[in-house]
């Protein structure tokens, strides 16, 4: 597949992906990932200048990648285990990514951080 169509859905992620939400369940919907399974979350800022992602870029293993910006100092609005992080389009009311993530116990009223990630698509047929 040509890296522009990659890079087309990372660029999706990268320009609407404002808000990072640590849950406790893997959420299917918009309304679980942001109220039923939220604990804690995080806006970012979008855009290639914004500053919460590096832009599109080619892997070692000639992948396509971005990487999501490491977050500190996320408030814990709910006592729980984050087991994934979404990241959500708050203006259209979707989720754009999930990910999966080490088990986190946390305490609500406490902040925690969320490290840098790659989220990275693959071209079976060039790999």
């Amino acid at each position: 597949m040509n890296s522009l169509v990659l890079d087309a859905a990372l660029l999706d992620i990268v320009n609407n992906g404002d808000t990072l939400i640590g849950v406790g369940a893997y959420p299917t919907t918009y309304e679980e990932a942001t109220v039923t399974y939220r604990l804690a979350a995080a806006t970012i800022a979008t855009g290639i200048a914004g500053g919460g992602y590096i832009p599109p870029f080619f892997g070692p293993d000639g992948t396509r990648r971005i990487t999501v910006n490491r977050v500190d100092d996320i408030p814990i609005d709910v006592s729980g285990t984050i087991i994934n992080v979404v990241i959500v389009d708050t203006v259209n009311s979707r989720i754009i990514h999930v990910a999966e993530c080490d088990p986190l116990e946390l305490v609500s009223g406490h902040t925690t951080n969320f490290l840098s990630w790659n989220i990275i698509f693959t071209d079976r047929g060039h790999v």
